[in-house]
């Protein structure tokens, strides 16, 4: 249970990092800006959730990694296409949900966006199969690590003074990090051989 602590911690304590940081430093209107196009990129990820919660419970009952490669390739093939569409049409949203917002606003949503690219394969990759299989240390020692070296790149960007948007990539390093380390464990691990073994 102290693995999942700490990986919650890390997780939830970068995403608030950021927007005390941002705000600190670019103050309350550039926060709001920032605050704005975090829920909706929320919103967008939240989509994952029912997906994981179901996934889980079958990986942990039948190892089938076949069905697993299946659902996630359908899963991440349309969460790309969804983000691109939301990049694309962003600015027109903005204009109609939000006319009085800064147009700095929607190019934060736009980045965020870009993280769900990394976003969905690394929540795919964690827990429904990682722990699923009982893995669950190294789905969860991957969201320290993502979020210790996230943390890094925002302190850097703080002593740099770089412009706000710099700040919302963030988020993009803690998810390529931490998609990074779980394909790593996965090739390690040798988890898409359990395939073979199943089928004997």
């Amino acid at each position: 249970s102290s693995q999942y602590f700490a990986s919650r911690i890390a997780n939830e304590g970068l995403m608030n990092s950021v927007t005390f940081i941002v705000g600190l430093k670019f103050g309350t209107a550039v926060l709001g800006y920032y605050s704005l196009a975090e829920k909706l990129y929320r919103a967008f990820y939240s989509i994952l959730g029912p997906i994981n919660q179901a996934l889980y419970p079958f990986m942990a009952k039948t190892k089938d990694i076949y069905k697993f490669i299946k659902i996630s390739s359908i899963t991440i093939i349309a969460g790309f296409f969804g983000s691109v569409l939301c990049i694309i049409i962003a600015p027109y949203l903005y204009n109609i949900l939000f006319p009085e917002v800064s147009a700095e606003s929607v190019e934060i949503f736009q980045i965020l966006c870009l993280a769900t690219f990394f976003g969905v394969p690394n929540a795919l990759v964690g827990f429904p199969l990682l722990g699923a299989l009982g893995y669950v240390k190294y789905a969860n020692y991957s969201l320290l690590y993502g979020s210790f070296i996230a943390f890094c790149f925002l302190i850097s960007a703080w002593f740099l003074n770089l412009p706000f948007k710099y700040f919302a990539v963030t988020i993009i390093v803690y998810e390529l990090i931490s998609l990074t380390t779980r394909l790593f464990y996965v090739g390690k691990l040798k988890v898409f051989r359990y395939e073979k073994k199943v089928n004997l």
